[in-house]
């Protein structure tokens, strides 16, 4: 991430530079009534590998995307841009969804947003008369690539544990840690993992570099020895049950550039043959919302999937920042003579389940849904990582010579750090070096002894999102602290039910924060704040940082465990969905959605558990995970 100090530069770029929307393989879903052997809904880390390897195996592959091409924003590509990249317009869909059924506690966060009458957002406390309450704002990627195309490119692979509860639950050996590290070496061959350069940190970096030794000493390791770690060896028996500090890894290749199933997808596109003509039978169809999966039905037999409608445009979402209602989009229908595949995200994939007649039968029904399938557990099973920060102000921010000669003008000709970074990948604007901590509560025990919160930081804090919430990061340059995502959450009661039958509708989304366990929750959290406030007071006493004021949570001095964790209840955000097609519940261990044929779900919404602190590295190796599934039954199909 970049300092503080360089991002309010980076704002005027934001507002400067807005991308282009160029259809990969010129292909915009208009043709109606096509007929291919898969089709996969959606092109993040869930549909993107999985469609790249029904092709490679030689099946005709639709893959259908909501989004446009958003491949050349320079937001998105550059490393050292991609804080801005979540508010890009083209390319998020804007959802708010509640925290608690409480009304009265949902009050006291103050992210808490509402729509004015002019249009406009308000957030805060004392919202103008006439203001309507939306939630708390949870962008979402809808573009090519999905939301690994706007995240902060971490990749962090989980615990053994995560894969092995699959097992647990239904008895299947392939998802055994070692046969699913398999996946993870296939994974590697496509995807760019990138560890921060720390060459010349501590000249470049002191204040950053003696806030990540305060850390590194809390956990009784020296700086220069984390550096040398891997934060992914998976192979190491202790690794999730040692606490540790760790440079992080991004999904960027060598060249500097954003890694995702985008690129991936791309790059297969443009194989050709000798002769010119495209190697592979793949289709991407920007544009296209998905709106129902159509079904074969035959008395005596279960429904089978053969194909999916559409809306043919761009902007057809009301979460779409651009939505218009006055256009109406015309609608389409595409066959699949194999399987169709939902790969649309722990919100959208239970929105479209049950849009095809699978869920609830009682809420399907309130809507006017023929039941397919009553199957009351899609669209529970909503759970997060629970995040918060521990904020202070210092006495000096984040001088960084190395960002001297930077103009923030994406024009090799005119920026030499933008030059650097185009030529080589790295400078200011590649992947900078940074380091997470991995801490390990009290209360792990409760949870299979492992480590239960992850702690990053430095010349920001991140907290949470909000309408216009990059503005945030350029505010003060002198603020240091650490965010921290709380692994395995314990509460799994949220919800995503239908508003309506209108497939363009968002759905309802409550998390029902802290429902079951929220005293071990709570506890975790506090004790991660404990660890940034270590980390910082084991800042040496020259440094010209110190003295620290605290911000948040203890604003006001003298604080208490009881008001921290009060404050952290009233305030924790997420950003981390999962689990609402869950496996067991509403899927398979091979992802076949239970009660039909020839549909399968492979998104983060069929993790039965938060897969570790940050879910897009571990869906990139499930959707592998599950090629092996779909092309193992591909023939009797």
């Amino acid at each position: 991430m970049a300092p503080v100090k360089i991002l309010s530069k980076f704002a005027l770029l934001f507002s400067l530079f807005a991308p282009s929307l160029v259809l990969a393989g010129g292909n915009n879903g208009s043709v109606p009534n096509e007929t291919y052997d898969y089709i996969v809904v959606g092109t993040g880390p869930g549909g993107g590998p999985i469609a790249v390897n029904l092709a490679k195996a030689g099946y005709s592959v639709a893959v259908v995307e909501a989004g446009g091409d958003n491949s050349d924003n320079i937001f998105s590509i550059v490393p050292g841009f991609s804080g801005f990249v979540s508010e890009q317009p083209d390319m998020r869909w804007d959802f708010f969804v509640d925290h608690f059924d409480d009304e009265n506690q949902q009050k006291k966060d103050w992210r808490l947003t509402y729509r004015k009458t002019d249009g406009t957002y308000y957030t805060g406390f004392n919202p103008p008369e006439g203001a309507v309450k939306l939630g708390i704002y949870y962008p979402r990627g809808s573009t090519f690539g999905g939301s690994a195309e706007i995240n902060a490119i971490t990749a962090a692979m989980p615990s053994d544990k995560d894969w092995s509860i699959v097992t647990d639950i239904t008895g299947d050996q392939s998802w055994s840690p070692p046969q699913v590290y398999t996946h993870y070496e296939k994974t590697k061959t496509w995807l760019g993992l990138t560890v921060g350069d720390f060459t010349g940190f501590s000249q470049n970096a002191p204040n950053m570099k003696s806030i990540f030794e305060g850390g590194a000493s809390v956990l009784g390791e020296t700086f220069d020895a984390a550096t040398q770690k891997d934060i992914n060896d998976v192979y190491d028996p202790q690794r999730d049950f040692v606490p540790g500090a760790f440079p992080v890894t991004y999904h960027v290749d060598s060249m500097g550039r954003r890694s995702t199933s985008q690129t991936y997808i791309t790059q297969t596109l443009a194989e050709k043959h000798a002769n010119g003509t495209s190697k592979y039978k793949l289709t991407v169809k920007l544009n296209t919302l998905a709106t129902k999966v159509l079904f074969e039905k035959k008395k005596g037999h279960q429904p089978r999937a053969k194909g999916i409608e559409v809306l043919v445009g761009a902007n057809a979402y009301k979460a779409d920042p651009q939505y218009d209602p006055s256009v109406t989009p015309p609608t389409a229908r595409i066959f699949a003579r194999k399987e169709v595949i939902l790969s649309t995200g722990t919100f959208n994939t239970p929105q479209l389940l049950k849009l095809s007649g699978i869920g609830p039968a009682a809420e399907l029904t309130a809507h006017n849904i023929p039941v397919l399938v009553n199957n009351p557990l899609v669209g529970t099973n909503l759970q997060d990582n629970y995040e918060t920060a521990v904020v202070h102000t210092g006495s000096d921010g984040y001088p960084n010579p190395a960002f001297s000669v930077c103009t923030f003008t994406p024009d090799a000709a005119l920026d030499p750090c933008f030059a650097e970074w185009e030529t080589t990948g790295k400078g200011p604007y590649g992947v900078g070096p940074n380091m997470g901590f991995i801490v390990k509560s009290p209360e792990s025990v409760t949870q299979n002894n492992e480590r239960d919160i992850f702690v990053f930081g430095g010349n920001y804090a991140f907290k949470g999102f909000w309408p216009g919430f990059t503005s945030d990061m350029s505010t003060n340059a002198t603020t240091w602290g650490f965010a921290m995502s709380k692994l395995n959450s314990r509460s799994a009661a949220g919800t995503v039910t239908l508003r309506s039958n209108d497939p363009t509708d968002p759905p309802v989304i409550n998390f029902r924060f802290f429902e079951n366990g929220a005293d071990q929750d709570l506890n975790v959290l506090n004790y991660g704040v404990q660890f940034g406030r270590d980390a910082l007071n084991a800042v040496s006493p020259s440094s010209p940082l110190k003295p620290w004021t605290e911000i948040e949570p203890c604003y006001e001095g003298g604080c208490t465990a009881a008001h921290d964790k009060s404050f952290i209840k009233d305030n924790a955000y997420s950003h981390h969905a999962v689990g609402t097609a869950a496996i067991g519940k509403v899927v398979d261990s091979k992802f076949r959605v239970i009660g039909v044929k020839g549909l399968r779900v492979v998104d983060a919404s069929v993790w039965p558990r938060n897969p570790g602190a940050f879910p897009t590295l571990p869906t990139f190796v499930l959707s592998e995970k599950a090629s092996v599934d779909v092309l193992a039954a591909a023939p009797h199909m």
